[in-house]
């Protein structure tokens, strides 16, 4: 038999979702992606990402 597993626990399981919490987050990893899109933008690696997939 195969040894038993830990249960998969999520971070739902360990404390309840705070939907102020989830929101913070959620808008600091929009504004995080879209300052590394801009920043990517500003240095020219979009055109060198894009150049190299043609």
């Amino acid at each position: 038999m195969p040894p038993d597993l830990p249960p998969k626990s999520h971070g739902a399981d360990i404390a309840p979702a705070n939907g102020v919490l989830d929101r913070i987050l959620n808008w600091t990893a929009f504004v995080v992606c879209i300052g590394l899109g801009w920043w990517a933008i500003e240095l020219g690696l979009w055109e060198k990402l894009t150049s190299l997939l043609k």
